[in-house]
């Protein structure tokens, strides 16, 4: 805890999500006013800058740019998006969270995050969208607010990176020669275009990466592979976080979802009847891809996520 000193600036915050790496199941996602808001993990202990594969330079322009296309949106919705960068503190951590006294939408970040040897400079920028995703990404909700675990991790393949990346060809294709095998294919298949078959690998590759961060503060014995998803299916949709399998899952299903995320309306936010019903589920799937509207892959996985609309 004492090397988190730097959140506690942060008076009763609603919590929007509690660290998007902790991946602890037992974490609760309520509206909780608290001074900080996330789990304990103690990899700061092995924080080792000569283990990063990214500098304090790209921290910050990737969490500015990001953050930069973002920002009129949530200025759309009445908020100011401001982001909390702190290079130094070696928590392994980020969060998203309203602020009470300026109502601003906030996103935290820290460089023991950044520094872990597993997350490349594309990985940590699905980070970063997974954490405005508890602020955008809609259905479904943590009771009546901000995006679910599932739902920030689905956001960031499915409309941030794609957002941010879109207009990237000549690198995205670099990812070509990088990307694994099975998910190569499955971009293949799902995308026609040369531009959008390179945009898919280099999404791919940047979750496999922070993957492997998912299985390491799992302890985990094996690593996720797109090969080998999650056999696990909820009876009912759970908010928090799924195994490091099926965080994996709904990258790799985000990634080949093909409808177009609509960034004027935050889905099913104020649906009739509450956030998390089947008509918050209607317009989510106006924004996204569903199985009941025919989609066999690019859906959310049923290791997290269970649909109100039936087949």
């Amino acid at each position: 805890m004492d090397k988190a000193g730097g959140l506690m600036n942060f008076t009763r915050n609603i919590c929007l999500s509690l660290v998007f790496l902790s991946l602890i199941s037992q974490s609760s996602f309520a509206k909780q006013k608290k001074t900080t808001c996330f789990p304990q993990n103690r990899l700061f202990l092995k924080d080792d800058p000569s283990e990063s594969n990214i500098t304090e330079a790209q921290f910050n322009q990737i969490i500015d740019k990001i953050v930069a296309y973002y920002k009129p949106i949530v200025k759309e919705h009445g908020h100011e998006l401001v982001a909390i960068k702190n290079w130094k503190n070696g928590t392994v951590n980020a969060y998203a969270a309203v602020n009470e006294t300026t109502k601003n939408w906030e996103v935290n970040f820290f460089g023991g995050l950044a520094r872990r040897p597993e997350v490349t400079p594309d990985g940590f920028a699905l980070i970063v969208c997974h954490e405005i995703g508890h602020h955008l990404a809609g259905y479904p909700f943590y009771e009546d607010w901000g995006s679910s675990e599932g739902q920030a991790d689905y956001f960031a393949t499915q409309a941030c990176a794609k957002a941010g990346w879109g207009g990237n060809a000549q690198k995205n294709l670099k990812s070509k020669k990088l990307v694994d095998s099975v998910a190569k294919e499955e971009c293949d298949i799902q995308y026609i275009t040369t531009e959008k078959r390179a945009l898919c690998y280099r999404e791919m590759d940047a979750a496999y990466a922070v993957a492997g961060l998912f299985s390491v503060l799992n302890n985990d014995k094996t690593t996720p592979e797109f090969d080998t998803p999650d056999k696990i299916k909820v009876t009912e949709t759970n908010p928090s976080y799924g195994s490091a399998q099926c965080r994996l899952d709904t990258y790799f299903h985000g990634s080949l979802c093909t409808k177009t995320f609509d960034d004027s309306i935050i889905p099913g936010l104020s649906s009739k009847g509450g956030s998390n019903t089947i008509a918050a589920e209607k317009i989510a799937g106006k924004n996204s891809c569903m199985s009941a509207d025919g989609f066999e892959v690019g859906f959310r996985p049923r290791c997290w996520f269970k649909p109100l609309i039936k087949n």
